[in-house]
């Protein structure tokens, strides 16, 4: 289980700004991902940028401030995103898949909590699809062709 500390930085909240004029870019922010490693817990400092659009909701999440090729894709349209049950603003992000892999999220304050989830839950469960409806006529029943026009296909095939 991985726990991601937030820290507020002053790059996150201008990248935000910008981005968001284009229609892309969310929130981000400067956050510590702590892994168990050997029974010790390991605070790795991390950005996180989260990202959404009519097609796409996913977060990039890079192993420090600088852009780098070693950057994480997390896919957020199939997560499940859940808010700790205590009290130590944790926010628990759990893949719709089969492995059911998940992340946690810890949000250095209470107001932020709500603000993150907010971001990182997507629309589409409770929203449903983006894509346009259509009107879908009732079934209308299957029709059985005559023995009749069977063997006039048959006798037209071996002309």
């Amino acid at each position: 289980m991985m726990v991601i500390e937030m820290q507020k930085s002053h790059y996150s909240e201008e990248s935000s700004v910008r981005h968001k004029e284009e229609g892309l870019e969310v929130k981000s922010g400067s956050l510590h991902m702590v892994q168990c490693c050997s029974g010790h817990l390991v605070k790795l400092p991390v950005l996180v940028q989260v990202y959404k659009n009519c097609f796409e909701h996913y977060a990039v999440i890079y192993r420090d401030a600088k852009y780098t090729s070693s950057a994480v894709y997390l896919s957020l349209k199939n997560c499940k995103v859940y808010k700790s049950d205590n009290d130590n603003n944790e926010i628990m992000l759990v893949q719709n898949d089969i492995d059911g892999s998940s992340l946690t999220l810890q949000v250095s304050s209470k107001k932020d909590v709500n603000d993150w989830i907010s971001v990182l839950q997507s629309g589409t469960s409770t929203k449903g699809s983006l894509s346009p409806t259509f009107r879908r006529a009732a079934l209308m029943p299957a029709l059985q062709e005559s023995l009749e026009e069977d063997s006039e296909e048959d006798e037209e095939v071996e002309s």
